[in-house]
């Protein structure tokens, strides 16, 4: 959640400190369409049909904010980034994801409509109390804003993506845009803080796809070449696998392989050291020591390895019915448990392997070693 929330403490400081500044008020002139010409070419091109879609609402409310002094295209678009929050992603020019768009637009027409014809309830200023006075905000604003927030803040929690997460600081823009008041720069500041979280989150999202394994969470191996390039001259290599993988696999399924395989690299994740994990592919993972040695990296892996040998998995029954039946069974099956172990073959950088493929090689090379000698064994 971090770099949402330091774009908008630095909007904020900027309308803050810098509120009067020429510099600024010449540069929301130019950036913000800038910004969201590249955040819709971002979207365009990694398929994120609703970052497009609340893009494109900024850019309204940008330019409805600044010759009129309504906030309806605001608390509209509040409302509409917490309904795409609960959507899903579409192609940016497939008619789901044109929809998307159309439909928030229309919805922001709509709400200005609204405003000029009645409802003056909504456009209320609340008591002095709610909001702090130095939050203006109305009454549509604050109770779209709560609505909004709580949708992103728990689709954020739940999906832990980037766009979930950047839409989530976006509806906070959008509320300190909408207490800037009309035609001012502060309000332009924070409509273009929300595009570059947005046009943040797309790239964060594609950085992801491409260097984080989507079914363990753990980091891909595009990711363990760069951090075995970052390592320096001193690095110890282990790659594991799990023992009769392809056995689970045909008695238990394919579903079974997948939970062994998170609960695996769960444990990895927790290895001590220093180290770092990784999934090289299929049933194999890598472990990556910066500045050991092998031998400092052996006590390490040999207590990883105790650790998952001692573990019991639960397997999660596959197809359960999403009712209870009507009739209680008397008795309970308990849940299948299964016990995993793991081989592991270790090697580190030296003037015989002097680079990161060569290491990986003596590695794959130790874990043959530790399988041939009669598996659940750590080798150098």
């Amino acid at each position: 959640m971090w770099p949402g929330a330091v774009l908008i403490l630095l909007g904020v400081a900027l309308t803050t400190v810098a509120a009067d500044a020429s510099w600024l008020e010449q540069a929301v002139d130019r950036y913000p369409l800038i910004i969201s010409a590249g955040g819709l070419l971002l979207a365009w091109r990694f398929r994120r049909s609703r970052v497009g879609a609340v893009l494109l609402g900024l850019v309204l409310v940008d330019h409805l904010l600044r010759p009129s002094d309504v906030d309806s295209g605001g608390i509209v678009l509040l409302l509409g980034i917490g309904v795409l929050a609960v959507l899903k992603d579409r192609g940016l020019f497939s008619w789901l994801g044109a929809l998307q768009a159309l439909g928030l637009g229309l919805a922001m027409a709509v709400g200005l409509a609204i405003r000029h014809h009645g409802v003056p309830w909504t456009w209320t200023p609340l008591p002095g109390w709610v909001p702090p006075d130095w939050l203006d905000l109305s009454r549509g604003a604050v109770v779209a804003g709560v609505l909004s927030l709580s949708a992103t803040l728990l689709m954020a929690i739940r999906r832990s993506h980037p766009v979930e997460k950047g839409l989530f600081w976006t509806v906070v823009a959008v509320l300190l845009a909408l207490s800037q008041g009309a035609d001012s720069v502060g309000s332009t500041v924070h409509v273009a803080v929300g595009t570059l979280v947005l046009a943040l989150a797309v790239v964060e999202m594609s950085y992801a796809m491409a260097f984080r394994d989507e079914l363990t969470g753990l980091p891909a191996r595009r990711a363990l070449w760069q951090e075995i390039d970052s390592a320096g001259r001193s690095y110890a290599v282990a790659m594991v696998d799990v023992d009769h993988f392809k056995k689970f696999n045909d008695r238990h399924g394919h579903d079974v392989g997948d939970q062994i395989l998170r609960l695996v690299a769960a444990q990895l994740g927790k290895v001590t050291g220093g180290g770092r994990a990784f999934r090289y592919g299929g049933e194999e993972f890598t472990v990556v020591f910066p500045g050991k040695g092998r031998d400092e990296a052996l006590p390490h892996l040999e207590e990883l390895r105790r650790r998952i040998d001692a573990s019991r998995f639960a397997v999660r029954r596959v197809g359960r019915p999403r009712t209870p039946p009507a009739v209680k069974k008397t008795k309970k099956r308990p849940p299948r448990r299964l016990s995993v172990t793991v081989s592991i073959g270790v090697a580190e950088r030296s003037e015989k392997a002097p680079t990161g493929e060569a290491v990986v090689k003596r590695a794959d090379k130790a874990l043959y070693r530790a399988k041939k000698a009669g598996r659940n064994r750590v080798a150098k």
